[in-house]
């Protein structure tokens, strides 16, 4: 079954990407772009000079679809993972690129080059290659995507840094065992308590990771036996041990069980889901739900929303039990 809600970064609940987002490919793949209106492909190559300074020409491309709207997906000539997509309009839609530290436009060198000073005061660390990417929509004002906004991203000694129009907003490092906060690691281990009543045994610990955003700090706990079957993520707040998000998949509706089991999804009444949500909270985010208002997802099939004057908003996601594996505060 697909998620009903994207995730930045692993273990984090982020705004729920809204179905008209889902990109459905056409099974005709086009490798000529004589095919293509010109009007489509000058209009695709202008945005991409007007990003990254340079002009590109095209090697591959191949129509889409997203419910009403429709048009061509191109690949970037001489980059391997790149993407370009343009309404049949000539509106682009999105730019996807990884891009060679050399090939960077002056401006964005030395955007990266700040941010670099930032995380790694007093060094001199590059990157070999920067990740550009900017999307077009009418986001909601507290999606984690801004309409049109520069994002670049690139990893460096065992960290990863995203900026926005060129201000640094995350920094994601990769902890080795020594690195780990034992406190923070032991509140983790304590959630186990609480999805051991659902079924869900205790893993070890295959990954940890330290972000920074908007000030904040937390940690993301990745538990799992092996690399072929659903992990555990736990996000806990550093310096309070606070948990602030869990996904257990493990729980989840597989897609092969998603057809039998959509009336039942549907059935549960919100009262019932809050009532559940109440003694999953308290025992997986010791939080009480007294005094909070549940709602559906609106256009989503098993996504809840908990809200309370003047405090975060939980979100949710259930089973076909009407069990939560996906709990937390929404960004």
């Amino acid at each position: 079954m697909t998620s009903v809600l994207a995730s930045t970064v692993p273990g984090m609940i982020a705004q729920a990407v809204p179905a008209q987002m889902e990109k459905q490919v056409t099974e005709t793949s086009v490798t000529s772009l004589k095919d293509v209106d010109s009007k489509i492909v000058q209009a695709a190559q202008k945005k991409l000079e007007e990003i990254t300074g340079k002009t590109y020409t095209f090697s591959k491309n191949e129509p889409w679809s997203i419910r009403e709207d429709s048009g061509w997906s191109f690949e970037v000539q001489g980059l391997e993972h790149s993407q370009v997509m343009v309404k049949k309009t000539g509106e682009v839609q999105n730019v996807f690129l990884d891009v060679k530290w050399n090939d960077l436009k002056d401006s964005l060198k030395q955007e990266m080059k700040a941010a670099l000073q930032q995380v790694f005061p007093g060094s001199n660390l590059q990157v070999d290659e920067v990740n550009l990417s900017v999307q077009y929509g009418d986001f909601p004002a507290n999606h984690p995507i801004k309409n049109g906004a520069v994002y670049m991203h690139a990893d460096i000694d065992k960290t990863s840094i995203t900026l926005e129009n060129g201000k640094l907003i995350t920094i994601f490092k990769s902890l080795t065992p020594e690195e780990v906060d034992k406190a923070a690691l032991k509140a983790a281990e304590g959630v186990f308590v609480g999805l051991n009543s659902l079924g869900l045994q205790k893993k070890p610990l295959k990954t940890s990771s330290l972000t920074v955003k908007d000030g904040k700090e937390i940690y993301t706990f990745t538990f799992s036996d092996s690399d072929t079957e659903s992990p555990v993520f736990i996000v806990v707040e550093k310096g309070t041990n606070k948990i602030m998000n869990i996904q257990a998949r493990g729980l989840e509706d597989t897609t092969a069980e998603y057809a039998t089991v959509r009336d039942k999804l549907e059935g549960y009444s919100e009262q019932q889901l809050l009532k559940q949500a109440t003694v999953q909270a308290k025992q997986l985010l010791s939080m009480d739900l007294t005094g909070y208002k549940v709602s559906k997802a609106p256009q989503m099939l098993n996504a809840v929303y908990f809200t309370k004057k003047g405090t975060p908003t939980l979100v949710g996601q259930y089973n076909s039990k009407g069990q939560f594996y996906v709990l937390g505060f929404k960004e």
